[in-house]
């Protein structure tokens, strides 16, 4: 019997490339999720290096975080799959054997390390990759899903779907955000220095942080107002650790213009960015989406934004058409000039309400309505 709601009462297990930790991304903000949706989560976080027995611990929000060892090498993985696969097949034995046998739903962001989702036994499958896709392997995994999820169309088209149904949905907003985004009337700016706020990590890979500097510098009576890891090894995400990127965050330290907030708990940075007035998004290079996005337009306040597919030709965010560095801060110079205009009431209401839409609880609703189709269309051609 399919259920009506396949995404409520049960146990799942989120695979997740990214460790848990102070910062969250999508992977774990749908645990949390669907932990409050009353299920019972586990979050299986990267593989340990050296060898460890699986365990089980409590985190938050009542998710579950299992820690376990993997059992192939990056050269196996990647040169010689069919023993990468053979061993992790034992590894993952171990982690059902921990939780306690396999669960009812797999939901699968790791794109890297597993082949075949069918190795943890659950009648249940969904493949979720939000970034590009690259490897063949990272495309086949698809075929042994019955739901494949992507936020950009760019990534979904890469997959070969086979017998699974695709679906484009956009990231989510955490409860965090969202919840000041219900109570509070827009209003127009207030009189004062501008206030400038990013969130995210200074370390991330696609980062443009040259011109994100420059803009800094440029304009020395506005405030910037940055939550981010201080060091790489503070962060349970990916990162890049290099000289240049070291020195950009020591850099930022010394300017009497920039606020370096450090990490701190989701809750607590929606309750600080409420009071800005402009945000940044300065990926370069393939960015067709993300879920920092959604948090900044919660606020209603404006967005000067790199190139973001999901989002050309909106009005929400103010976006360059190209990654150069010339054409961001002279955008974001004109976004200045005209902040009382984008600040505007009915502009802010515009963004609440878009991103308000996106929550994690309604993006799992949908997410279930999708799966029961699939689950029952997969009945009756069986």
């Amino acid at each position: 019997m399919i259920p009506r709601d396949p995404l409520s009462g049960r146990r799942i297990l989120v695979l997740s490339p990214d460790r848990w930790g102070a910062m969250h991304l999508s992977k774990h903000h749908y645990a949390l999720a669907l932990a409050e949706r009353g299920n019972e989560v586990l979050f299986l976080q990267p593989a340990e290096p050296t060898p460890t027995a699986p365990r089980v611990e409590r985190v938050e929000g009542g998710v579950r975080v299992v820690t376990w060892s993997g059992s192939s090498s990056l050269r196996l993985r990647y040169h010689a799959r069919f023993v990468h696969d053979a061993l992790y097949r034992r590894s993952v034995g171990n982690v059902l054997s921990a939780i306690g046998g396999p669960p009812d739903v797999v939901w699968c962001f790791e794109t890297n390390v597993f082949s075949d989702l069918r190795v943890f036994r659950a009648p249940v499958r969904i493949y979720h990759p939000v970034d590009a896709v690259f490897g063949p392997q990272q495309r086949t995994l698809a075929r042994s899903a019955q739901l494949v999820l992507s936020v950009a169309p760019e990534i979904l088209n890469a997959i070969p779907l086979g017998g699974a149904r695709g679906h484009i949905l956009n990231h989510g907003l955490s409860e965090e955000f969202a919840r000041f985004a219900r109570d509070r009337d827009p209003e127009p700016r207030r009189a004062g220095p501008v206030r400038v706020g990013f969130i995210g990590s200074l370390f991330k890979e696609k980062l443009a942080h040259t011109a994100m500097r420059r803009i800094i510098e440029e304009h020395p009576d506005v405030e910037f107002h940055i939550w981010s890891p201080l060091a790489l090894s503070a962060s349970n995400v990916a990162g890049l650790e290099s000289a240049p990127r070291t020195q950009f965050v020591r850099h930022l330290g010394t300017l009497a213009n920039v606020r370096l907030h450090g990490l701190q708990r989701p809750a607590d940075v929606a309750r600080a960015v409420q009071s800005l007035d402009l945000f940044l998004f300065c990926d370069r290079g393939n960015a067709w989406n993300s879920h920092k996005l959604l948090e900044y337009l919660s606020t209603g306040k404006p967005v000067v934004s790199m190139p973001v597919s999901r989002y050309r030709g909106s009005a929400l965010i103010e976006m360059t058409a190209s990654d150069d560095d010339d054409e961001f801060r002279a955008l974001f110079a004109r976004s200045l000039e005209n902040l009382d205009s984008l600040s505007a009431p009915a502009a802010q209401r515009a963004r609440m309400t878009f991103a308000l839409e996106q929550t994690y609880a309604r993006q799992i609703d949908r997410i279930s309505a999708l799966l029961a189709e699939s689950l029952v269309k997969s009945t009756a051609s069986a």
